[in-house]
């Protein structure tokens, strides 16, 4: 089977996880991502991951744009 969509130059990905343990397991996927995405999705991208920690106290009222705030200083500009 022959993928017909057009290559990408390349994808960034941004992991952003609490301090501790969940920024561990990021750095740890940031590291191995790239790898997988080339093998599993396509090869001909140019996956680029980091992993950032910013602390999120999530609750009830969390909605996406208390998520996008978080994640926003990590994302290259427009």
């Amino acid at each position: 089977m022959t993928d017909s969509r057009p290559a990408a130059a390349a994808v960034r990905i941004v992991l952003v996880a609490d301090p501790g343990v969940a920024s561990e397991i990021a750095q740890g996927l940031a590291d191995e991502l790239p790898r997988l995405l080339r093998r599993r999705v396509r090869a001909d991208v140019d996956w680029q991951v980091t992993a950032r920690t910013a602390p999120l106290v999530a609750d009830e009222q969390l909605g996406v744009s208390s998520v996008t705030d978080v994640v926003r200083p990590f994302l290259p500009p427009r």
